[in-house]
């Protein structure tokens, strides 16, 4: 008995397994397309901030930090909890990139779906979140443990700026 539901729980695992990673290596732009459509649903008064975003860059608020809600400091928080564990121990294995990449991109899909901020301080966030998208799709996309490493040294750089621009 122990042993069939051992064997039913490995069938389940990998079953669970194979599906991320056929889905992660056929969605390769769906992490920010998905990212994209949940941003211009939710904020459609601020579509077209992520073009500026990269041109414009991010400074503070006259030398105060942006101001954020308790949901989007929760998932940022969520986003670099995920950023140090997997940084703990990085993998030799660039398909281990690929699902962390996965795994950031639901976060950053929660953070943007239960967005409520609004004005200034939220056109800051959209600033610092079209890297970051950027970043988690680059990591998505890699193809050898070295890029991914890169990718995600990038990625961290990245997210640690909201600390430094927001509260």
């Amino acid at each position: 008995m122990d042993t069939l539901k051992t064997a039913r729980f490995r069938l389940g695992l990998m079953l669970s397994l194979s599906l991320l990673l056929f889905s992660c290596n056929s969605s390769g732009d769906k992490t920010i397309q998905t990212a994209d459509t949940a941003i211009k649903e939710n904020h459609a008064e601020y579509e077209g901030e992520h073009e500026k975003a990269s041109a414009s860059g991010l400074s503070l608020n006259n030398g105060a930090k942006w101001q954020t809600d308790k949901s989007t400091r929760t998932h940022v928080s969520g986003l670099m909890d995920s950023l140090h564990a997997f940084n703990a121990k990085p993998p030799e294995d660039h398909d281990a990139y690929k699902l962390f990449a996965t795994s950031m991109q639901k976060e950053m899909e929660g953070l943007i779906k239960n967005c409520k901020m609004k004005g200034p301080d939220h056109e800051a966030l959209h600033l610092w979140l079209h890297p970051v998208l950027q970043d988690i799709k680059n990591l998505g996309t890699t193809v050898t443990a070295e890029q991914g490493k890169k990718a995600t040294e990038k990625l961290s750089r990245d997210i640690e700026k909201f600390n430094q621009y927001f509260n």
